[in-house]
């Protein structure tokens, strides 16, 4: 009697040790690599740009088409349209970032930004964050009084004197720009001392132009072509 109650305790575990079921685990057939923060300068330059290069990681033998997706960007952000937004992995692609314009450049912060990417194993998402820092001014040396400044207009020389804006940065202002008595602004682009006169009125006349800027501790020069009414002239300051 003793016997038989242990061959029926032993047929007991080897039951219930057969129906035992391991589930397998199901790895994503992609991945995302290169997914970090990216650091923009504010409106210092015409255009600020920054780029994430990113890979669809191939991860099993049986591969299908990825899709890719960005969240919204935010105002005063735009994305080069040039990125492959969906292939076979594996593949890579650059998404540059760039801020539009003086004009309406991005403000300073910090911006959270989604890649989606939707495949045959289904939908993942990547966050990271689009910072844009504070620019920083670049226009001491271009400020300051211009005692010989000629225009193609108005024949002989005369004095400008070009001064900082009180709240934009790397905003600049004319107190006679082009021998015209008007007072005029300008947008300075420390990358590369591009000066742009967005279209404006002042003392009767519609002005627009363009032109560059070069400036040491000791000496500063300007070189524009503008436009007001109906004449467009060059314009040279030192």
């Amino acid at each position: 009697m003793i016997l038989s109650i242990a061959v029926v305790a032993m047929g007991s575990c080897k039951k219930k040790s057969s129906t035992t079921t391991v589930t397998p685990v199901t790895l994503p057939v992609y991945t995302i690599d290169g997914i970090h923060d990216l650091y923009m300068t504010g409106n210092s330059a015409f255009v600020s740009t920054a780029t994430l290069l990113i890979t669809v990681q191939f991860q099993d033998s049986f591969q299908k088409q990825v899709t890719l997706s960005l969240s919204d960007l935010p105002a005063g952000i735009k994305v080069d349209d040039r990125w492959i937004t969906s292939g076979y992995p594996t593949f890579s692609t650059a998404i540059t970032f760039y801020d539009t314009s003086f004009t309406s450049a991005a403000a300073e912060g910090t911006y959270p930004m989604t890649i989606t990417a939707t495949g045959s194993a289904g939908t993942q998402k990547f966050n990271f964050n689009l910072k844009v820092a504070k620019p920083e001014s670049c226009t001491d040396n271009i400020v300051g009084t211009y005692y010989t400044s000629n225009t193609t207009c108005n024949f002989g020389s005369y004095v400008d004197t070009v001064f900082a804006d009180a709240t934009t940065v790397n905003k600049i202002w004319f107190k006679n720009i082009g021998k015209s008595h008007s007072t005029v602004y300008a947008l300075y682009s420390c990358i590369d001392g591009r000066l742009l006169i967005p279209t404006q009125s002042a003392n009767g006349y519609t002005f627009t132009g363009h032109g560059t800027a070069a400036a040491t501790s000791s000496s500063h020069s300007i070189s524009m072509t503008i436009t007001y009414g109906s004449d467009t002239c060059d314009v040279s300051m030192h």
